[in-house]
């Protein structure tokens, strides 16, 4: 852990409380974890450097706003794998090397790599494992990472070890004991974007004596699916978030006798493994 430097180049505050995953998504992102979600591939795709890099908004974009504070990283190593692992040692063991800014990056990562697969299911385990108990208030703000949250859970560090090599496993990898040096991975800057037309005020009813208005059929109510409509078969978001039920097991808010079940069921597993 030593070999962990500069670390105060992570340190980003947004200034407002981080109250849900939405805040930390653009409308691109959004939209790609929706479309990924239908049709997602069956495999897990292979990792390239440029989806660890992202920007991303600090401050909203509003009326008569030009410019808009951001985060950007870029990296530094071309070495997909490399980066890939160094996030998930921070977010397995990562200690007081975790925080909200690189859970981000790792949803991120996960958000472009979704798929019906086990690897799938593993970091979204890890990202729900790590977000059970807390409140990002801005991007320094340090997360437990899993081995420590599980470890309490189990009240075993045999134990907890021992679920954190399962998900190793499940990913494909074999992370090393130390930590890794972000800042030789990771290019982090607080930049400002800048528009060339600022954001349309938006208009909503009456009452702004303006051009906003009210449709003549706004009392109407809104029309119901008719018997052709139906739901999409196949939700991957929804599955994977069924499939990772057993992440309540570490989160001290879930009913009690419904944690020791599912944290036998693990140990259970993990037994015959």
């Amino acid at each position: 852990m030593a070999n962990y430097d500069q670390k105060d180049k992570l340190i980003y505050s947004t200034g407002k409380k981080i109250t849900k995953f939405a805040d930390l998504l653009s409308d691109e992102q959004r939209d790609l974890l929706v479309s990924r979600s239908s049709t997602p591939p069956k495999s897990f795709p292979p990792l390239k450097a440029r989806i660890f890099e992202f920007v991303l908004p600090l401050s909203p974009r509003t009326a008569g706003r030009t410019s808009q504070d951001v985060l950007q990283c870029k990296v530094r190593s071309k070495n997909a794998l490399k980066l890939f692992e160094a996030l998930l040692w921070c977010a397995i063991y990562g200690s007081t090397h975790f925080t909200i800014c690189l859970w981000y990056m790792l949803f991120n990562v996960f958000s472009k790599t979704i798929s019906s697969d086990k690897k799938s299911e593993a970091l979204l385990t890890i990202l729900r494992i790590t977000s059970t108990a807390e409140a990002g208030i801005d991007l320094r703000h340090h997360l437990k990472p899993v081995k420590t949250v599980v470890t309490k859970s189990f009240e075993s560090k045999e134990k907890g070890l021992q679920y954190c090599k399962h998900l190793e496993r499940i990913l494909g990898v074999d992370l090393p004991h130390q930590a890794p040096t972000l800042s030789e991975l990771f290019e982090f800057k607080l930049k400002t974007k800048t528009f060339t037309r600022t954001a349309e005020k938006r208009r909503i009813g009456l009452g702004y004596n303006d051009k906003g208005h009210l449709s003549k059929d706004s009392s109407r109510e809104e029309s119901i699916p008719g018997e052709d409509y139906c739901l999409p078969e196949n939700d991957i978001f929804v599955d994977l978030l069924s499939a990772t039920k057993e992440s309540l097991a570490f989160s001290l808010s879930y009913d009690e006798k419904k944690r020791k079940k599912l944290l036998q069921e693990i140990e259970d597993r993990l037994s015959k493994t």
